[in-house]
Formats: structure tokens, C-alpha cells, sequence
């Protein structure tokens, strides 16, 4: 322990580099949404390819469109479009590496 008293006014970034630690759920989240987002991509007969590619009934309500799972991953990937992320998808080792390149700080 740091030895610490509870009334001390630190914020958390000076106690984790303090200890030589670094925050690693956001780096964690990203790699596993790629890797689940990769999988689900792959498996086109199941029925979570088709709620990710919106080919279900039904009427949306209204209002603002929400951002959807699938924008917010081609954002997160710069690329331009879903096409290119399908394919990219598709080959596994360059699916890799391109969640290598986007989980790098």
C-alpha cells in the first residue's frame, strides 16, 4: 500500500502513475467489441448477423436515427464504409492485424 491518507486530495491518474500502472478496461473493451464484431461478421446464417445488419421487420420510431453498433465500428476503424468492413472481416489475419493497429495508443 502507498501508505495514504483517506482526507488526501489525489486524483487517480497521480496514484496509478505513482504505482506505475496504467488504465486498462478501455484497452480491454475495444479488443474484445473487435474480436466479438469479427466473429459475429463471419457467421452470416446466424441470426446476430442479421440484427447487426438491420435485416429485421418492423418499423423504427421516431425521432433522431441512433448511432448503430455498425457506424460507431467503421468510425472506430477509419474506414469508409461497411462493405470494407465486411471484407475485412472476412480474411482473419488481416482482420488481426488491423485490431492490432487500432488497439495501439
Amino acid at each position: 500500500m502507498l501508505r495514504m491518507s483517506w482526507i488526501e486530495r489525489r486524483t487517480n491518474e497521480s496514484i496509478l502513475s505513482e504505482i506505475d500502472e496504467s488504465r486498462e478496461i478501455l484497452k480491454t473493451i475495444r479488443t474484445r467489441r473487435w474480436n466479438m464484431i469479427g466473429h459475429i461478421l463471419r457467421h452470416e446464417n446466424e441470426l446476430i448477423y442479421r440484427i447487426i445488419e438491420g435485416k429485421m421487420e418492423g418499423k423504427r420510431g421516431q425521432g433522431r436515427p441512433r448511432t448503430s453498433f455498425i457506424k460507431q465500428m467503421i468510425s472506430d476503424a477509419r474506414l469508409s464504409s461497411y462493405a470494407e468492413l465486411k471484407r475485412l472481416a472476412g480474411n482473419r489475419e488481416e482482420w488481426r492485424a488491423h485490431v492490432q493497429l487500432q488497439n495501439q495508443p
